[in-house]
């Protein structure tokens, strides 16, 4: 693996850890001072909010990094997101006229589009891991705010305003001066908007598919089902996801190491290290996970007892969806996000399909089996059409340790070094694999010496 990254790679997952501790203890706090209507809803305009971004943003934090390395027109597409952002904060407020409890959110779009703007030039330096850092600020803030307000939906809202704000200040301060060099030339290049459009759009949809788990999959339940059932799910989907940290840190580094590197066959190998290394790592703790979910859930959401399965079916959707995010990303740092969209939209419309049929008679047992189905289309589909399945189909076979480990709850533990073992005969990890792991681990601690 290329030197370059490493440490920032380690420091990315560390502060993603604390993120996801800031997270649950946002859970905590949403679960147990908030009721399950009230929470439903602000679940419900949150994830309308996120998809808010998607549209407007237009990749601005996953392909815009490339574009800027790359240093293409960057300043026509600055404006032209500008326009965008602008458009969406007005419908915003039209919208807050009738439901004056979201206001904030639409005051809070302008930052937001420079909190994602500085957050693609931080990743274009191998400065992802500050990301990370204020993603984790950012969540123990809403978690205090929340504290301090009102327990209603608007109060939530409220909440997440305050850490929007604040957090996108810090963003945009450590990257004062590229912004101001990106919006110094105000122009507007009809070509190279369009290129980026390409580009922007698909990878806006093939996000769509990445965040089924989340805010999508909350946005057709609460069409189709009741609010009580967004917030179980939003209890859920949420502990499930904490196994896309590994994933999510390898992806940051993949997309700007792969951007640099001309050679395809250190590129490809650089891609296959990074899938064993998560996918090891992943199901290992996917097995642990599972093991205490009974626990996770009686201790720390009592009101949600019960529901655990839902969980469990989620991280075997989890599990695919890091490998081919990975994949995904690889695609992103060549620039050829496209080579992604037809397996990943299917899967999308596959999931919002199954997610039509299934809520209104399945309930959450049909969102968590609509969503882990759509998982699996789209890692077929993407590894077959990179030509990678042959080498790596064997990593469906550990899945089974998931519902098995579950049903087991505590015992389950003990399938981890039967898991091990089968990753080192199928070769799904490597002694160089480990040796690059502590290698870093060491350069790690020899720096902060």
């Amino acid at each position: 693996m290329i030197r370059k990254g490493k440490k920032e790679t380690v420091y990315s997952l560390a502060f993603s850890l604390l993120s996801k501790v800031g997270a649950y203890l946002l859970l905590l706090i949403l679960a147990n001072l908030f009721t399950k209507s009230e929470f439903g809803r602000a679940s419900f305009v949150l994830s309308v909010y996120n998809m808010t971004f998607l549209f407007a943003f237009l990749g601005l934090s996953t392909i815009f990094s490339v574009w800027y390395i790359k240093k293409k027109d960057y300043h026509s597409v600055f404006y032209f997101l500008a326009i965008l952002t602008f458009i969406a904060t007005i419908v915003w407020a039209i919208i807050s006229l009738n439901y004056p409890w979201i206001l904030p959110f639409a005051l809070c779009l302008p930052l937001m589009f420079l909190y994602h703007l500085a957050d693609a030039i931080l990743k274009s330096k191998y400065k992802y891991h500050i990301s990370q850092l204020i993603s984790a600020l950012f969540v123990f803030i809403v978690a205090l705010s929340l504290i301090l307000v009102n327990p209603t939906k608007g109060g939530i809202i409220f909440a997440y305003a305050i850490g929007y704000i604040i957090t996108s200040v810090w963003f945009i301060m450590l990257t004062r001066k590229e912004i101001y060099k990106i919006a110094s030339k105000a122009r507007i290049k009809f070509r190279a908007i369009k290129e980026y459009m390409l580009k922007g759009t698909v990878t806006t949809l093939i996000i769509l598919s990445f965040s089924f788990l989340g805010w999508i999959d909350s946005t057709i339940l609460g069409l189709l089902s009741t609010f009580e059932n967004v917030a179980v799910y939003s209890i859920a989907g949420p502990i499930s996801n904490i196994l896309t940290l590994i994933p999510f840190s390898l992806g940051s580094f993949l997309v700007i190491r792969i951007s640099k590197i001309k050679d395809k066959g250190v590129a490809k190998s650089l891609l296959n290290r990074v899938l064993r290394v998560s996918y090891t790592f992943s199901i290992i703790a996917a097995i642990a996970l599972v093991a205490f979910l009974g626990l996770i859930f009686k201790i720390f959401f009592p009101a949600y007892a019960g529901n655990e399965i839902y969980s469990m079916i989620l991280i075997i959707g989890i599990l695919l969806y890091g490998i081919y995010f990975l994949v995904y990303n690889y695609s992103l740092g060549k620039l050829n996000p496209e080579k992604g969209l037809l397996p990943i939209a299917t899967a999308a419309v596959v999931n919002i399909i199954l997610d039509i049929i299934l809520i209104p008679k399945f309930g959450l047992y049909g969102i968590t089996a609509a969503t882990t189905l759509a998982h699996l289309v789209a890692f077929v589909w993407l590894l077959q059409k990179t030509e990678m399945l042959k080498e790596n189909i064997k990593m469906l076979i550990p899945l089974i340790f998931i519902p098995v480990a579950f049903f087991m709850s505590y015992f389950g533990l003990i399938l981890i070094p039967l898991c091990i073992i089968f990753l080192i005969k199928t070769k799904l990890i490597q002694g160089d694999d480990i040796k690059v792991i502590k290698e870093t681990l060491f350069e790690m601690v020899r720096i902060k010496r």
